[in-house]
């Protein structure tokens, strides 16, 4: 299994990448991937004992991106 930090990694190289993207049906799908992997993110530091209230904040920026 890959660490809250690789998947942390991922996302902001996959939604800078959707940040650049021109063509909308590409970017789209950059930046849904990227929210999975924030998710992936936060369901890793959920995991921690003691990390819920840093997990609810990546899910509640995850969330924001979202919209």
């Amino acid at each position: 299994m890959r660490s809250q930090n690789d998947y942390l990694i991922e996302a902001k190289r996959l939604k800078h990448a959707a940040d650049r993207e021109k063509d909308d049906l590409a970017q789209a799908m950059l930046y849904l991937e990227a929210v999975l992997y924030f998710l992936l993110t936060g369901a890793a530091i959920s995991a921690e004992p003691g990390k819920d209230k840093v997990a609810f904040t990546m899910f509640k920026d995850t969330l924001q991106l979202i919209k």
